[in-house]
């Protein structure tokens, strides 16, 4: 198998794990999961609402589930641990079932976005997005998209990859919608993105730190000065009285 092919293969191993704990821990709250593949284990990481429903009574539950994804996916060694998730309204897919199930019980569209944007903004995130695309309307009306969105939301370049997504589909009386949920986690530093105050403070810090190390120098720079005069002083005498010694000799010779 070529390099190209092993980084596809794994891929798509990892999105198939991923689907299959979505569906399996759904009752659990389940959020998101992040797989690491090294040469001894598969360490899978699941956050989840309720970690109690995942290990079950003695660990039966979570042993269960390391042998079904080990003979399932061909994972060699998988280690599975439980996470449990601190917010909620900080996890785009539970956001985005929540809404779903509000879809569901025919509330209005707009308003449940602008709470649960204001919500998810409230709890410390630096951005959100929500949009919502189907059946928005009563039946016979024309598929429609609700996009809104608050604070910093990258869309393009690698940056994107900072902002956490989730997607679920509510299935009201008219019509299939789908829910669409981004959200940057607080404390996301972006490379684009510069702090003025932090700018500032390392000026001050480096004029600061600069000016003791010119007096230094110059205090060094005087003191080299002063060393080469006071050489200088000692030698002038020895000269001098070498010249005046040759002409004494001179005259008592004539």
């Amino acid at each position: 198998m070529t390099m190209e092919y092993k980084f596809i293969d794994d891929a798509e191993i990892k999105l198939n794990i991923s689907k299959y704990l979505g569906k399996e821990l759904d009752k659990a709250g389940f959020s998101r999961v992040d797989i690491q593949k090294t040469p001894m284990i598969t360490r899978i990481s699941v956050h989840v609402l309720n970690p109690g429903r995942v290990i079950g009574r003695a660990g039966k539950s979570i042993n269960e589930l390391t042998e079904a994804i080990k003979n399932k996916f061909n994972v060699s060694n998988p280690q599975i641990s439980v996470i449990e998730v601190d917010n909620k309204m900080l996890e785009p897919l539970l956001v985005a079932k929540d809404l779903a199930f509000k879809l569901e019980r025919s509330m209005n569209p707009r308003k449940i976005v602008e709470y649960t944007l204001k919500n998810i903004m409230s709890n410390g995130a630096m951005g959100a997005e929500i949009v919502l695309s189907g059946k928005l309307a009563a039946k016979g009306a024309r598929s429609r998209v609700i996009r809104k969105s608050i604070g910093y939301i990258p869309k393009a370049g690698a940056v994107t990859d900072l902002v956490n997504t989730g997607h679920a589909t509510a299935y009201p009386k008219y019509g299939a919608i789908g829910v669409y949920v981004r959200i940057v986690p607080p404390g996301t530093i972006f490379p684009d993105k510069v702090n003025k105050k932090s700018v500032e403070n390392n000026i001050i810090l480096s004029t600061e730190t600069s000016e003791p190390e010119i007096k230094s120098e110059a205090s060094e720079q005087a003191k080299e000065n002063k060393e080469e005069e006071s050489k200088v002083e000692t030698e002038n005498p020895e000269s001098e009285g070498a010249v005046t010694g040759k002409v004494e000799d001179s005259d008592s010779a004539q």
